[in-house]
């Protein structure tokens, strides 16, 4: 139990709000679904990491479009 808390505390904000987005059905919500089911996503990242990461992984242009779309929502609502 403590890991569990220990873990959803170490999550972003931008990471908690892409939870949120999961099951939207447009490419924000598909860059969501996926990066919540990946177990290597650092859960802890700023957009610079993300960005990173993804680009780690080589995901395709629109991913990326996806992520700023994500983020710009992201930051319209803090």
């Amino acid at each position: 139990m403590a890991e569990q808390k220990a873990s959803a505390a170490s999550r972003s904000r931008f990471y908690r709000w892409l939870e949120k987005q999961a099951s939207r059905d447009d490419p924000v919500g598909d860059l969501a679904y996926d990066i919540t089911h990946d177990k290597g996503f650092p859960i802890e990242a700023s957009l610079r990491q993300t960005r990173s990461y993804l680009e780690s992984k080589w995901v395709s242009e629109a991913v990326m479009d996806a992520l700023a779309q994500a983020w710009l929502e992201f930051s319209a609502n803090r």
